[in-house]
């Protein structure tokens, strides 16, 4: 996993916008995160809204929110689906997401509807690398 910067960004991951990732499990499931850029701006993650098991997602709608300090932020689903399964961890160890936030720090793994297709709308690889700088050139300035 490379480094940009101080941010460690995975080339095997799919990245959104709005900096959660994305990874391929199987064709039935994908498993959701915050991204590193994304969790160290926020500071210490205080609370995770978790959405439940058996919850219908769409790719580009608010899926949970996430607070740190004096940050509060909505999560930005990266794909359609169904909720299989949530990190309960983060119940009792939100933390786990800037300790880890492309392993243990994981939020949610889902069984996907148009997997093929909605990954077209993600980044990976060098389009993510470019994204990144640019995101870290963005935040740079203000």
């Amino acid at each position: 996993m490379p480094r940009i910067d101080s941010y460690w960004l995975s080339l095997e991951l799919y990245y959104h916008p709005d900096h959660m990732w994305l990874r391929v499990e199987n064709e039935n499931e994908v498993t959701l995160g915050f991204d590193d850029f994304a969790q160290q701006l926020a500071g210490e993650i205080q609370y995770v809204e978790l959405a439940h098991k058996g919850r219908t997602i769409e790719q580009e709608k608010v899926i949970s929110s996430i607070e740190a300090g004096k940050w509060v932020g909505r999560l930005i689903s990266p794909i359609s689906g169904v909720v299989k399964a949530v990190n309960e961890e983060l119940d009792f160890d939100p933390s786990l997401i800037n300790k880890d936030p492309h392993g243990d720090g994981w939020i949610l793994r889902v069984e996907p509807s148009n997997l093929e297709a909605e990954l077209e709308n993600l980044l990976q690889g060098d389009a993510a690398v470019e994204w990144l700088k640019e995101e870290i050139e963005k935040y740079a300035k203000k």
